[in-house]
């Protein structure tokens, strides 16, 4: 999932992600949904978990702030309804919609490799699909 404004930052962080994702799992499945901006990421996070078909969800994107509140209300709004939809369906939300200050740390994050949060965002869904795949294991039991 991933939105494509300020497209060549998520592109960065969807390209470390897929390459982590690979490197722990060469057989994982990754399908990637655009959305034009932040503020429509988590309508499309609750139909992919709706669905049911996957074990975790990433959300890229990017929100850069500006001069007015704008930013902080786009990502308060993104925040909560990933968390209610992770909460919800059960499925691993991995939020990472960014919010930096300036064009310097949105590279550092979302283009570089020492601090890149695709990267970052794989770890955490390979590590949450576990988790939560041993609870439906031990249910299972």
């Amino acid at each position: 999932m991933s939105s494509t404004y300020h497209e060549e930052y998520a592109e960065g962080l969807l390209d470390h992600a897929r390459k982590e994702l690979l490197a722990i799992s060469a057989a994982t499945e990754i399908n990637v949904h655009e959305v034009p901006g932040a503020f429509e990421i988590p309508l499309v996070v609750q139909a992919i978990a709706r669905a049911g078909n996957v074990d975790a969800i990433i959300a890229f994107g990017l929100i850069m702030e500006g001069q007015t509140a704008h930013a902080t209300l786009i990502s308060t709004a993104v925040t909560d309804g990933l968390m209610r939809i992770a909460l919800m369906t059960g499925i691993p939300v991995v939020h990472e919609v960014l919010v930096v200050i300036n064009e310097e740390q949105a590279r550092a994050r979302c283009i570089d490799d020492q601090l890149n949060r695709g990267t970052e965002a794989a770890r955490v869904a390979m590590r949450m699909a576990q988790v939560m795949d041993e609870f439906s294991t031990e249910a299972g039991r």
